[in-house]
């Protein structure tokens, strides 16, 4: 979702706005606060109803992005010290005829040697190691996280599809069986309990999209109007129409925000909770990592049937 991607800008740009609350709300008192539930919205946090991506993305931040980030870091420079020799590679031309040596070698000895590049390249391949063993525990832990954030939701396609398959297949054996080859009809109850669940998580995600897109509005609109803030303080701008722009003393960051928030909505609502050609061409790849997401979860959270 578009709201999600750009909640994940705001992450890395505003930090100190997402994580920061509000000093006024040190001066609410609790009965304020209890008598007053929208007040505990004015900081806005994690919640369950972060999509996939999002999620992931705060697990990750939360987690110790720093040190993901260094291992990162480690990776990034390996790589590119492998690009680097295989630019050089590409450009020897030992026997001087002119032609690089790369196009005068059948496909078994390039990938041999492409590979000694790559081995040869890599100076310290124990420091690379750790930093991918690095890399699969911060997943892992972030998949522990998601698990626990999206259980509800896979549940509730769980539960929905064991009441339906009973019926599902009462009515679908019998018109299916006929049509089969014998071989293949033990596995049409099979078949069919399983689409059904498919049916029942996919909806069960289409709803927490909405939740999620209601969300993550709220928080990418605070981040945006708080960050505009926090630039015209820093450039001197204290004050706007005799309004402060100060966050922790005006509500005119909520007003704000939380106007971008419904407007966000209502454009993702308009377009199903996707985007319009050419961007979803350009965020295709996010878009696959948001299934993949949603895959692993939903395979590791569902139980065993």
């Amino acid at each position: 979702a578009t709201a999600t991607r750009i909640a994940v800008v705001w992450i890395r740009t505003y930090p100190q706005c997402a994580l920061r609350p509000p000093n006024r709300l040190a001066s609410i008192t609790p009965n304020r606060l209890a008598l007053n539930p929208s007040a505990r919205a004015l900081h806005p946090r994690p919640c369950a109803s972060d999509c996939a991506s999002i999620a992931a993305a705060e697990a990750f931040y939360m987690t110790g992005w720093s040190t993901t980030r260094g291992q990162l870091q480690l990776i990034y420079e390996d790589a590119c010290e492998v690009v680097d020799a295989n630019k050089k590679d590409d450009a020897r031309d030992d026997d001087g005829d002119g032609i690089a040596d790369v196009d005068q070698i059948p496909t078994s000895q390039l990938i041999d040697r492409k590979i000694r590049v790559v081995a040869a390249a890599v100076k310290d391949p124990q420091r690379l190691s750790t930093a991918l063993g690095g890399l699969y525990v911060g997943w892992i832990s972030v998949q522990g996280v998601l698990r626990v954030r999206f259980a509800r939701t896979i549940n509730l396609a769980i539960s929905c599809s064991q009441f339906v398959e009973y019926y599902v297949c009462k009515m679908l054996l019998p018109l299916l069986t006929p049509l089969l080859a014998a071989e293949f009809r033990a596995w049409l109850p099979v078949a069919l309990k399983t689409t059904t669940k498919g049916v029942f998580v996919y909806f069960a995600w289409k709803l927490q999209e909405i939740v999620s897109a209601a969300q993550s509005g709220m928080r990418g609109g605070l981040m945006f109007s708080r960050g505009i803030c926090n630039y015209l303080n820093k450039r001197g701008y204290k004050s706007f129409l005799g309004l402060s722009l100060e966050h922790e003393k005006t509500y005119l960051d909520e007003a704000l925000g939380y106007g971008l928030a419904i407007a966000g909505f209502v454009v993702q609502w308009k377009w199903g909770f996707g985007i319009p050609f050419p961007f979803n061409v350009i965020m295709f790849p996010l878009d696959i990592f948001e299934w993949y997401i949603r895959w692993t979860i939903t395979n590791d959270t569902a139980p065993a049937m």
